[in-house]
């Protein structure tokens, strides 16, 4: 018996945002149910006027940045269209170029990483510039041992418990963090109200503090 099959197209989405306002951007915002339209939203809303022009089938997925440090985009400028489009998610760096993983603990970058490469050197000075990230970490372990899981497992299985989240894209260099990160999966139950927000209580200081680092 032949199996369905669905593809999912991803397409770049490049259109031009005019914060001043063209006809064409007042139109997409008024259509947008948010108070305020960002501009990640207004691609989506934007899309969807032009596939309605043409009688096709709408954007149903965006491809986001989403982890514990990198939330704003998922958990507050798409929260009006999830519910109105339809938008599904499909994430990537859910652990936050490693950072998640704890091995970055202490500031010390591992000879077998990433980071450790020549071409990755930059990217590494710049992660390890956010203490108060691995700091965060740090604190997330004792919860993380509790829950029987790796760091890595945990922050996973946080991505995933967010309902609007389809897929996580996860990166990896060896067989085992595939099979490490696959258990992820057996977390997602374990995270009840009362550890998320233990995870938010360690979570959310660094969150605030990188936000104010970043308007200033």
């Amino acid at each position: 018996m032949p199996h369905a099959a669905m593809d999912i197209f991803w397409v770049p989405m490049r259109l031009s945002f005019h914060p001043s306002g063209s006809q064409d951007t007042q139109t997409a915002c008024a259509q947008c149910p948010a108070a305020e339209c960002s501009k990640h939203c207004f691609f989506v809303v934007q899309a969807w006027r032009i596939a309605e022009h043409l009688g096709l089938i709408g954007p149903a997925v965006e491809q986001p940045e989403y982890n514990m440090f990198a939330r704003k985009k998922v958990e507050q400028e798409f929260t009006p269209i999830y519910k109105s489009h339809g938008l599904g998610l499909t994430i990537w760096s859910p652990l936050a170029s490693g950072v998640l993983t704890g091995k970055y603990s202490g500031g010390n970058i591992p000879k077998d990483s990433r980071f450790a490469l020549e071409q990755y050197k930059g990217m590494g000075e710049k992660a390890l510039a956010k203490r108060k990230q691995i700091e965060a970490v740090d604190q997330l372990k004792p919860i993380a041992d509790e829950l029987g899981c790796s760091l890595a497992q945990l922050g996973l299985a946080w991505c995933v418990k967010n309902p609007h989240v389809s897929t996580v894209i996860t990166g990896s260099t060896k067989i085992e963090q595939v099979k490490d990160n696959m258990g992820a999966i057996t977390v997602v139950p374990k995270l009840t109200d009362k550890i998320m927000k233990r995870i938010e209580d360690i979570i959310g200081p660094a969150v605030e503090a990188m936000e104010e680092s970043a308007s200033s």
